[in-house]
């Protein structure tokens, strides 16, 4: 199912430029730098141990990884949780030459983790968007979240 990606509303980019150091910003510009995603098995990405991972899928496509940016859009405001679930499957980013930027986990049913740039797991605006794009593109499953 092909969608074009979603830009983030007025209203939500004058949420994120009111506090350009929000985690969501951050997030934004991680993605915006983002020129290959490596979607791994499991909880979480550990940079230095790359090797250690299962790839499940890598992204070089700029089409595909505008779609990722659409994807991972976080509702802003919106009350954050800490599941107590690990979460699977994680999604690493990397900008030029391979520099790692972080890494977002899906978590069930429709939040996505990334400890050192979110604060809690943020909720997502179109948590089927994800699972399109995990499922669709890249035929990855999440544990946690459904199409």
């Amino acid at each position: 199912m092909d969608r074009a990606p979603v830009e983030p509303s007025k209203g939500e980019r004058a949420a994120l430029a009111a506090d350009e150091d929000s985690d969501l910003a951050r997030l934004a510009a991680a993605l915006e730098e983002t020129e290959l995603a490596l979607v791994v098995a499991g909880s979480h990405f550990d940079a230095r141990h790359r090797n250690a991972h299962r790839v499940l899928a890598r992204v070089k496509d700029p089409g595909a990884l505008a779609e990722l940016r659409s994807a991972l859009r976080c509702v802003p405001g919106a009350q954050r949780m800490d599941w107590m679930t690990p979460g699977d499957p994680t999604v690493a980013l990397f900008a030029a030459r391979r520099q790692y930027r972080a890494a977002v986990t899906a978590i069930a049913p429709d939040h996505v983790r990334s400890p050192g740039l979110l604060e809690g797991d943020a909720l997502l605006a179109e948590p089927e968007r994800l699972a399109h794009w995990l499922a669709g593109a890249h035929g990855v499953t999440s544990a946690g979240i459904a199409v």
